[in-house]
């Protein structure tokens, strides 16, 4: 059946980190840089996106160094303006930070809040809060922001949970279906 495609954004989650490497809880209190790979990353992905139906007018870039910078290269060979939204920082994991992932694994059908951290109630509000002023800025946006960041729109949009990957770049549209607006996500890289 062939869908109309309403309203169309895409979503990159920065580039691999040394906590991505050493299988560590990096959220929105840890700053950290990309690692080599990550950045050797970003760059393949701006020659991707060149080749491929992306067609954004703007960037829009979590605060956070990670993002900052794969925003940066990504955009190299684009050169479209860059905006830092405060709102599309990662999710603050209090006591979570920096630990192993195997040490605590919340399930993301039943997200819960992290001890010390920001409450998940308050992240969906800012994420949706920062995906409508992105959106209201920008008639085809590029969203360069945070693996988890990317789960919780992934609910809040009602897209089947799939995995984010690092320096993936993502088509998230909209499309009506039986009188109702849905949306859905696609890999492109």
């Amino acid at each position: 059946m062939f869908r109309k495609s309403e309203r169309v954004f895409y979503f990159v989650r920065h580039g691999i980190t040394a906590a991505n490497q050493n299988k560590l809880w990096c959220g929105g209190d840890w700053d950290i840089d990309l690692h080599d790979d990550g950045r050797k990353q970003a760059l393949g992905l701006a020659d991707k996106i060149l080749s491929l139906d992306a067609h954004f007018d703007k960037i829009f870039c979590s605060p956070m160094k990670r993002t900052i910078e794969t925003a940066n290269l990504i955009n190299h060979k684009s050169n479209k303006d860059i905006e830092i939204v405060e709102n599309l920082r990662e999710w603050k994991i209090g006591s979570w930070e920096m630990t192993p992932w195997q040490s605590v694994l919340p399930s993301t059908d039943k997200w819960e809040d992290p001890p010390g951290g920001e409450a998940v109630a308050e992240f969906k509000k800012r994420t949706a809060a920062a995906i409508t002023y992105c959106m209201n800025e920008s008639q085809s946006p590029l969203i360069v922001s945070h693996g988890a960041l990317g789960l919780i729109l992934s609910d809040h949009l009602g897209i089947e949970e799939r995995s984010i990957l690092n320096c993936t770049l993502y088509k998230i549209f909209s499309f009506s279906e039986a009188g109702k607006i849905r949306w859905d996500l696609e890999e492109l890289s």
